[in-house]
């Protein structure tokens, strides 16, 4: 069992995004909205380094070999 930082750091690895822009490895902001006139969801991510914004239809996700079996 992970504790401290080790914990916080394995969570934010799981978390963290790839920028397309910069190919930093970053935890960006995500935005959540609607299309203009449509009940239609639309997901955002931004970039803290770089300010790029891009979609994706479902954020990727890091496991380790820890992991497996716990998810």
């Amino acid at each position: 069992m992970l504790s401290g930082q080790a914990r916080t750091k394995a969570f934010r690895d799981k978390i963290s995004q790839d920028c397309p822009e910069c190919d930093n490895r970053v935890l960006a902001i995500r935005i959540n909205g609607f299309y203009a006139g449509s009940r239609d969801r639309i997901f955002l991510w931004e970039c803290p380094v770089c300010d790029a914004v891009w979609k994706k239809t479902r954020p990727k996700v890091h496991l380790s070999l820890s992991d497996v079996g716990q998810v």
